[in-house]
């Protein structure tokens, strides 16, 4: 019994250990790049997905860059969005279909476009429908905004607070389709996604008057 005690023991610290360093940011030294024949441009981010951009480079040139597990950002809570001015190191990775594919070791923010500065908080607007949320997040909301054409979603945290007609409550117990229709007040915040190239914008409060 021991035994099987201490093998739990150890599994569970090697467990917890690599959960640790799955969630470090990857980072490179100058070595690491030389190693790998690593190339940099920089130019202006045209089109835009989690996985992949296109940037119009300073000769007038545009490729298609892909990030993913490899990707280094640069602040590490920067991601692209279409507009910014980027520094782009790649290495040239031949797929298996014979395609030669550009995958992005670091992605550095040089100058942000100003429509792609985040939201100040709090937003208001009417809550047109809610969805489901993720393994980290209990529901997701869809919050049309005046004078913005999509509605924005927003995603709500477990520790979320729902002021609703004079009462508080927390997200955890709460009936989210009440809101539907709603006015209401939501302190969002925008933070990268963990994995891809992307921004959600998440909340912990509520305020439906």
């Amino acid at each position: 019994m021991k035994c099987r005690a201490r093998l739990i023991e150890t599994l569970s610290l090697f467990l917890g250990l690599a959960l640790v360093v799955g969630c470090v940011p990857r980072q490179y030294s100058q070595e690491d790049l030389a190693s790998r024949g690593a190339k940099d441009v920089q130019g202006v981010v045209t089109k835009q997905s989690r996985g992949s951009f296109v940037l119009k480079d300073d000769f007038g040139g545009e490729q298609i860059y892909r990030t993913g597990e490899l990707t280094q950002y640069i602040p590490v809570d920067f991601r692209s969005l279409e507009g910014d001015r980027v520094r782009v190191v790649f290495e040239e990775v031949w797929e298996r279909s014979g395609r030669l594919k550009l995958a992005v070791l670091q992605l550095e923010l040089v100058e942000l476009a100003e429509e792609n500065l985040p939201l100040a908080s709090p937003v208001t607007g009417e809550i047109v429908a809610v969805d489901r949320g993720s393994a980290k997040f209990v529901k997701s909301i869809l919050l049309k905004i005046p004078d913005m054409e999509e509605a924005l979603p927003i995603y709500v945290s477990p520790q979320a607070i729902i002021q609703l007609d004079g009462e508080t409550r927390s997200a955890e117990e709460f009936v989210f389709e009440n809101l539907v229709g709603r006015k209401v007040s939501v302190s969002a915040e925008r933070e990268p996604i963990f994995r891809g190239n992307a921004y959600i914008y998440a909340t912990k409060h509520i305020v439906a008057p």
